[in-house]
């Protein structure tokens, strides 16, 4: 990230990429520079000029949308970060690439659409004329760099290769020179040595050589000394699963994940060099696990986790390689619903849970022809969970759900008629509003409502018992209702006359069968307060 571009006085360049000038000892040298986390993001823009540079076409995973010298150079920025980069392939020169093994790591902003200024953390070619033994040159910032940083590689004097393994004689290699040069953006000058195993931080790039892109013990020794050898805290990330589709959950794994406070920063579209951030996430299994949801602005690139309790590199994992929506989204897949069966109407209404794969990005459960979406339904990747709606209809139901990848198969789920009965009324009512009292039970039976101003109990042993009316004294009923087929519904609706304020009435509902059966089941008892 640069929030600040400052503007580089001539005297400022620092020729990092110059000839090393001959030194007592074999050791790093620090050069005064420390990267905060606000400056280590990098982008590149890829001018070069050479027909060399640009003719590696083999995508390579760890590094997704890059080819040619953008590859190169990516692959020259993670040499120095804690982990090696995903699993570490991409350089037929070295097994790992990234092996620094401080509290620093890179974050990868994509590429640039120009050069930029000192400040902006580009990497690119045509730099100045800096002389045939000069690979390249890094200018700070000015008042250090602190405030950032460029990159200019020499494609004015030298010809270049950006082949991911030997390179031609007669040519210099991108990865090589841009890795000595991003060492300088960490605070390290000039080293000495000889031979394929020399520094990264030895200076002069060799025509043919390829031996600097890997950093060797003094250069991670001097890196670990301006940072700190990797924190045994330090979060880090060892994978990722799920859809990388943009809106679709992405399962990172790792360590010493906070339990929350998590950030997760991934490569940006057309970036600034700021990341995308999605903060506030939790972690489970112990902090080693933690869900993200893709953002729309996430390009192919890096993701990395930032604890935010944590100041400084130990808080910021190594990158991890994401290809962002490689392929189509997938589409939701339903293997079982829980409970199969349920009634119509309960207090309170059952958790229905679906399970089955690629559920994460779900955004609407249809049951029937009900649509539930938003805060209604709850989605990780194997599982969705919503509170039954009271449905249209009796019987078997589908439902499926509907995610950016498409609608999954349905499944059945059986709605059963309420039984035994249930009675629904308002707590208050008013004179001359009107007053509904719902019943709820098997389609068909005969429902008889009963109204009382007692709640004390009348029983007819063996034919029905009700909890009002105290012992049929003091009740009354209503002209009989049948229970619709749709539903099982049977709804009571009058005025509720004057001259009643002040006063409580229950009701009741007696449901008949059409077999005659007794006891005839009676509803739960209800009350409502005639207010006024």
């Amino acid at each position: 990230m640069s929030p600040t571009r400052l503007a580089l006085p001539a005297a400022a360049l620092a020729l990092a990429g110059a000839l090393a000038l001959p030194r007592t000892t074999p050791a790093f040298v620090l050069n005064g520079v420390n990267l905060p986390l606000a400056q280590r993001d990098f982008r590149i823009f890829n001018n070069f000029v050479d027909a060399t540079a640009n003719d590696n076409a083999t995508p390579e995973p760890n590094y997704p949308g890059a080819l040619g010298a953008t590859l190169a150079m990516w692959k020259a920025a993670v040499e120095w970060d804690s982990l090696p980069h995903g699993d570490g392939t991409g350089d037929g020169t070295q097994p790992v690439i990234g092996s620094g093994g401080a509290n620093f790591d890179y974050t990868y902003q994509g590429t640039a659409a120009s050069a930029g200024v000192p400040g902006d953390n580009i990497a690119s070619a045509t730099g100045p004329g800096c002389g045939t033994a000069c690979g390249g040159v890094t200018e700070y910032a000015a008042g250090g760099g602190a405030n950032g940083w460029r990159i200019r590689i020499n494609d004015s004097q030298l010809a270049w290769d950006d082949a991911p393994g030997a390179i031609s004689p007669a040519l210099y290699d991108i990865q090589s020179t841009t890795a000595h040069e991003f060492g300088h953006t960490t605070g390290l000058g000039h080293s000495t040595g000889s031979g394929c195993t020399r520094p990264t931080m030895v200076g002069g790039p060799i025509a043919g050589d390829a031996c600097r892109r890997s950093i060797e013990a003094d250069d991670i020794a001097g890196i670990q000394a301006n940072y700190g050898v990797a924190a045994a805290t330090k979060p880090v990330v060892t994978g990722i699963s799920g859809s990388t589709f943009a809106g679709s959950p992405l399962t990172i794994l790792g360590t010493n994940f906070a339990a929350t406070g998590n950030e997760v920063w991934f490569t940006k579209v057309a970036s600034d060099g700021i990341p995308v951030v999605v903060s506030g996430l939790a972690s489970t299994g112990g902090g080693t696990s933690l869900v993200v949801t893709v953002p729309v602005n996430a390009a192919d690139g890096d993701l990395l986790v930032k604890i935010t309790a944590v100041a400084g590199g130990s808080s910021l994992s190594n990158p991890w390689p994401v290809d962002i929506g490689s392929g189509p989204p997938p589409v939701p897949s339903l293997a079982s619903v829980t409970p199969p069966s349920v009634q119509l109407l309960a207090t309170p209404m059952p958790t229905i849970t679906l399970a089955g794969t690629d559920l994460g990005a779900v955004s609407t459960v249809t049951v029937g022809g009900t649509v539930l979406s938003g805060g209604s339904i709850t989605t990780s990747p194997t599982q969705v969970a919503f509170a039954l709606p009271l449905l249209p209809l009796l019987g078997s139901t589908p439902v499926s759900v509907t995610a950016p990848g498409g609608t999954s198969n349905a499944l059945t789920l059986q709605v059963d008629p309420v039984d035994p009965p249930l009675l629904e009324v308002v707590s208050i009512a008013a004179a001359g509003f009107l007053l509904d009292v719902t019943n709820w039970t098997v389609p068909g039976r005969v429902v008889l409502p009963v109204v009382s101003p007692s709640n004390l109990p009348s029983s007819l042993p063996g034919i029905v018992d009700l909890g009002l009316g105290n012992n049929f004294t003091n009740y009354a009923t209503f002209p009989p209702l049948v229970a619709n087929a749709a539903q099982g519904k049977a709804l009571l609706s009058f005025v509720v006359p004057a001259g009643l304020a002040g006063l409580t009435f229950y009701f009741q509902s007696v449901t008949i069968p059409a077999s005659l059966a007794t006891p005839f089941p009676a509803t739960n008892l209800g009350q409502t307060f005639v207010l006024f």
